[in-house]
């Protein structure tokens, strides 16, 4: 090996040049995440219906409708005149706007809609508006981006006060993505909140943000550790692309990720919609996310209350992961895992400025 080679080694491995390299890493990754925030943002327009859907048919808790009297049978009319009557003088100037605008046909007003298939979802957001759809959907975009975001930062400091972190990959996401939605758990839990409300102009629990912070401020971090069983299981579905990183291999551990996570996840957003002290949210059932789980499929069984909304789940996953850059998701991830140089091939830009750094050093 020549002398100018060795020099040259000598100073890639200056610790100023690599921690330029790895500052300039974080930087790709932060710039092809905002990437990804516009994708995510555009693709939201098709998408957000799906996951409204699947949202609303998890908060749908069938038993419900017997524990707490909030059915009665409409083609009796005793029992209509019983439902009228119980609401005020005020609300029942109301009561047929409210009936005619996403209450499910003999359910009582003024509590979480609970629909028991998807065709009644489907019927009953769309009484509400085209925007019954979109319900969360600006809350559900700012956590997603959100947490890309902090999730880079999150990770690098880790790699770099903590060099095991380097090659532990499935540790590291587990405890950035924790942190992430913990930090984002209010945004995560008025996402839920909103889809279960009816949207109604004498029916609205928030209004805006401040109004939930006002309105439930002892109730924000309500169910906050959740988020750390949810993300391993989500993640346990990442083993295989963990020991190849191909994008095959993504799409499969995106897919698995979602299969494994979602019974916890629908106990999970059962938890964060209990409330005794706003009408129209879940009332208490559950006392944590274990207990919500074991209740769930004893109540309601596996798959039709675990995995409830599941299809509708599955079909928004699976047209992001078509709508969205594959090769740029695919890159967003392997830039996370892969330390080496060849990321950097035929980078101009790079290579123009780490000569530059290069002769600065030698000077």
């Amino acid at each position: 090996m020549s002398g100018i080679d060795k020099d040259k080694i000598s100073v890639e491995n200056h610790p100023m040049m690599k921690r330029y390299i790895n500052y300039y890493k974080q930087l790709k990754q932060i710039k092809l995440s905002y990437y990804l925030c516009i994708w995510n943002v555009g693709s939201s327009i098709f998408l957000a219906p799906f996951f409204t859907i699947s949202i609303s048919r998890q908060l749908s808790v069938t038993p419900n409708k017997h524990i707490y009297g909030d059915y009665s049978d409409p083609k009796v009319s005793k029992e209509l005149m019983k439902v009228s009557t119980d609401v005020t003088l005020r609300e029942a100037r109301n009561f047929e706007l409210i009936k005619s605008s996403g209450v499910i046909e003999g359910q009582k007003p003024y509590r979480a809609p609970i629909y028991d298939n998807y065709w009644q979802t489907i019927k009953g957001l769309y009484r509400q508006g085209i925007l019954g759809f979109y319900k969360g959907n600006y809350y559900r975009l700012l956590t997603m981006s959100c947490t890309h975001r902090l999730k880079i930062t999150f990770e690098w400091l880790l790699k770099e006060k903590f060099s095991f972190f380097k090659k532990m990959n499935f540790l590291r996401d587990w405890i950035c993505l924790s942190i992430c939605d913990i930090i984002l758990h209010p945004a995560f839990m008025l996402e839920n909140r909103l889809i279960l409300q009816n949207r109604l102009p004498q029916f609205q629990f928030y209004k805006n943000f401040f109004k939930f912070k006002s309105r439930s401020y002892n109730e924000i971090y309500k169910g906050l550790l959740g988020h750390v069983p949810k993300n391993f299981l989500y993640l346990c579905g990442f083993y295989i692309y963990y020991l190849l990183p191909t994008r095959d291999n993504y799409i499969l551990a995106v897919i698995s990720g979602n299969i494994f996570s979602y019974p916890l996840l629908t106990a999970f957003r059962r938890i964060v919609c209990e409330s005794t002290s706003i009408p129209g949210l879940l009332p208490l059932r559950y006392l944590n996310i274990l207990h919500a789980i074991f209740l769930i499929r004893r109540e309601e069984g596996f798959f039709r209350g675990l995995y409830k909304g599941f299809l509708s789940h599955l079909i928004g996953i699976s047209l992001w992961l078509i709508i969205v850059p594959g090769n740029s998701l695919l890159s967003f991830h392997q830039n996370k895992m892969i330390e080496d140089e060849q990321l950097f091939v035929n980078d101009q830009v790079f290579e123009e400025i780490k000569n530059r750094k290069i002769q600065s050093i030698k000077k």
